[in-house]
């Protein structure tokens, strides 16, 4: 039986409002999605495709605003540095995944 990961929401006012308490500084976006349900169903979706990486992983959702404006969703596991952002991002993509870090 496969393990459910809960996908946590946050919905900041805007992209350098930080998120729910505890959930880290630093968000590896995995996914950008144009709704949160979007973003939800896509993390899933990643999740069951580089289960090693994302397997056992928590996501975080948060609200922002793309170069034209429009408001989108990214969706990926937080961390509380930019170190272990970025190592975690640095083996997503070796797996084949694309990310980027983003600070929340």
């Amino acid at each position: 039986m496969a393990a459910t990961n809960p996908v946590q929401q946050v919905a900041p006012s805007a992209p350098s409002t930080p998120s729910a308490a505890g959930s880290g500084s630093y968000l590896v976006s995995v996914t950008s999605q144009p709704s949160e349900a979007d973003a939800q169903n896509s993390y899933r979706a990643l999740q069951g495709k580089y289960p090693s990486v994302l397997g056992s992983q928590s996501a975080v959702v948060a609200r922002a605003n793309s170069k034209t404006g429009a408001v989108t969703y990214r969706a990926g596991p937080a961390f509380g540095s930019s170190a272990e952002a970025a190592q975690f991002c640095k083996n997503y993509t070796a797996a084949g995944g694309q990310c980027w870090v983003v600070k929340n």
